[in-house]
């Protein structure tokens, strides 16, 4: 496929109807598409799939542009979801008393389609 490293990433995306690129930091179990995905989780799976691919990676100032594009704009994730985003987190802790005293910031993230939806953005995104 040609196009820009992001097209590509989703493309692959699409395909696999997951997210897909790895990353040391974040050990993905089976992310689907159709689901809320935090904005780091989706970053980190770019940047593994562009180095997997060996092609360079956008800037995440870039990278943000395209997912607004392709997902909407980001927002807060709720309680919900932030319980998914903190559990991918190294950082977290599972003590409720440490909890409770550094509460975690609810991440950003964004509405990952479903795959047809998602298609027909990159399409657009591509001028097909």
């Amino acid at each position: 496929m040609s196009g820009d490293s992001v097209s590509q990433w989703a493309q692959a995306c699409i395909n696999a109807d997951a997210i897909v690129g790895t990353n040391a930091k974040f050990h993905f179990m089976s992310l689907h598409v159709d689901q809320t995905i935090t904005s780091e989780i989706l970053r980190a799976a770019y940047a593994g799939f562009c180095k997997e691919q060996g092609i360079r990676a956008m800037n995440e100032i870039s990278f943000g542009k395209a997912c607004v594009e392709m997902f909407g704009p980001h927002k807060r994730l709720s309680s919900k979801q932030e319980s998914f985003a903190i559990q991918t987190n190294e950082n977290y802790t599972a003590d409720p008393q440490q909890r409770t005293a550094n509460p975690p910031s609810r991440p950003w993230g964004y509405d990952v389609p479903d795959g047809d939806t998602w298609q027909k953005k990159i399409d657009t995104r591509l001028g097909i």
